[in-house]
């Protein structure tokens, strides 16, 4: 069957809503088993892609001095901070953060003994002093946090203070960091293309089995939000007190020439 007879030119469809109808009927177990796993893959291809753009950017805001000039030290740390923290957080919901609404598709297996033991102290950053409160454990040498209430005599003064030391990010951490990410994305593009294509497959062998399945395809148009554009990141015109919302549509795709 020709993939222009279930496509008509211009026209696209939702899978993954296809998916969940199915699943609600019973319907097409393997076919929805295929789209369910290409879901999830891509999907945390995307985060670990975002979570490596993250850190290419803290590089090029942290290899110099210049980039801090309309910041004060404040807003230079926190800046920082969040692209550090944004990776860490991308990477570990890729990876190993129990997921809601996909399946888990990465192993440490997957890494050498060096990379296994960089893996597991990004998680105890994300696990104990991003998502919770956590003691510090040193990372390059010290810790990411250090705090007390200190009592201090300044000769003309005594008394009681909160003092802390929070390091937004680590130099050499990050740098080993991003490259555990490069390695980790790379291998979920390959893990992802491999995934669509196996839902390209299945899909052409349950529309074989059962053609009545293309008129239920037509009946889950895709999202026009999620439209096949090149990739943008655009602010909305809205502006409540000076902030604005910013997204961006990504497409991971392969090329079909029939189902």
């Amino acid at each position: 069957m020709q993939q222009e007879n279930i496509l008509p030119i211009g026209s696209s469809y939702d899978l993954s809503a296809l998916a969940s109808d199915l699943r609600r009927i019973g319907r097409h177990k393997p076919l929805v088993a295929t789209i369910d796993r290409a879901f999830s893959t891509n999907s945390a291809f995307q985060d670990l892609k975002q979570a490596r753009d993250a850190l290419v950017l803290l590089k090029r805001v942290t290899s110099t001095d210049d980039w801090k000039q309309p910041f004060s030290t404040d807003e230079a740390g926190t800046l920082a901070g969040s692209l550090f923290d944004t990776a860490i957080i991308l990477y570990a919901r890729a990876t190993e953060t129990k997921p809601v609404g996909r399946q888990p598709w990465f192993g440490t297996g997957k890494l050498d003994a060096d990379q296994r033991v960089l893996h597991s102290s990004v998680m105890w950053i994300r696990n104990k002093e991003l998502a919770h409160f956590g003691s510090g454990r040193p990372i390059d040498g010290t810790p990411m946090i250090e705090e007390a209430i200190a009592l201090f005599n300044h000769g003309t003064k005594i008394g009681v203070a909160y003092r802390a030391s929070r390091s937004r990010n680590r130099g050499q951490f990050a740098k080993d960091f991003s490259i555990l990410v490069g390695t980790v994305t790379d291998l979920a593009e390959t893990a992802s293309k491999q995934r669509l294509e196996d839902a390209h497959r299945e899909l052409g062998l349950a529309v074989a089995a059962d053609p009545s399945l293309i008129k239920k395809i037509r009946t889950f148009p895709l999202s026009s939000r999620l439209s096949f554009t090149d990739p943008l990141l655009a602010a909305s015109p809205e502006n409540a007190d000076g902030f604005r919302a910013y997204g961006e549509t990504t497409i991971n795709k392969i090329i079909l020439k029939s189902v």
